[in-house]
């Protein structure tokens, strides 16, 4: 079963999904400054590679 986006569809879902990739990515980023600031500096560079 194939599915066809249309492009008025894809107007609409790219902007959100980037958007919620931008929030995912601050998040990821808070986190691992926190655990910095923790001391816990193992968990930090792994979350950074995400």
């Amino acid at each position: 079963m194939q599915i066809i986006f249309s492009e008025q569809a894809l107007t609409y879902i790219l902007p959100i999904l980037i958007f919620i990739s931008r929030i995912f990515d601050v998040t990821l980023g808070t986190i691992r400054i926190i655990f910095v600031n923790r001391g816990m500096r193992f968990l930090a560079p792994i979350i950074g590679f995400f």
